[in-house]
């Protein structure tokens, strides 16, 4: 946890700095902060997971709605075309969350009694924003991206499978919970606040279930450049 609140402090202050700097541009160029709250995703039809497979098992016991779903905070590069009232946006944004349980057995019952195997997982964002400008300085913003989710969600699994002269064998096998998902969110504007709701969509993940994976969410960003 330290490790984020170190990176977050080191993100802000630098890109703080920076936008002074870049203050003469017009905020052609602008650098914020974020605060995501991710909701229970939703599961809907079966479908084809090129990924995962029907029929493949992940070795170690996980739970999908704790791994995609909670807090996360992030910062956000934007560069805006004014001609078109649109911007280019990277973000990046980070969570302390659950990637496994602590157990070798592949049984649900075994999820309570054991530890859950936490760490810091990273998402990179690619979004192209339209804005409109409505009355007293609000806008209403469209976004359309792509994101590169679960980034340090690594694992490993290592069993035995059998003996050699008296001696054990064991195997293990690793792997890990990434995936893409586009991007697809609305929200209102106003100076240097902006309020999002969206959500990440993928059939392209590595989840044990052959669905289609909705993940809601509500984000509020601060811009951190000067006017």
């Amino acid at each position: 946890m330290k490790k984020l609140q170190l990176t977050l402090v080191g993100i802000i202050l630098a890109f703080n700095t920076f936008s002074q700097s870049s203050a003469t541009e017009k905020k052609r160029i602008s650098f914020g902060v974020s605060l995501e709250q991710r909701i229970t995703p939703v599961y809907l039809s079966k479908v084809h997971n090129s990924l995962a497979g029907e029929n493949i098992i992940t070795p170690v016991f996980y739970e999908e709605d704790p791994q995609l779903s909670g807090t996360a905070v992030g910062y956000n590069i934007s560069y805006h075309f004014a001609k078109i009232n649109s911007s280019l946006i990277f973000s990046q944004s980070f969570r302390y969350d659950h990637i496994y349980f602590d157990t070798q057995l592949l049984h649900p019952n075994t999820a309570s009694v054991n530890k859950s195997v936490n760490d810091l997982i990273t998402d990179y964002h690619f979004i192209l924003k339209k804005s409109f400008n409505l009355k007293n300085d609000y806008a209403l913003n469209l976004c359309l991206g792509y994101s590169l989710m679960n980034r340090g969600t690594d694992y490993s699994y290592t069993r035995q499978t059998g003996e050699y002269n008296g001696e054990p064998l064991y195997s293990t096998t690793s792997g890990d919970f990434q995936f893409s998902a586009f991007n697809v969110a609305f929200g209102i504007e106003k100076q240097k606040l902006d309020f999002t709701i969206g959500s990440y969509i993928t059939d392209k993940h590595k989840y044990n279930r052959p669905s289609q994976v909705l993940i809601p969410y509500l984000k509020l960003m601060y811009d951190l450049s000067l006017k």
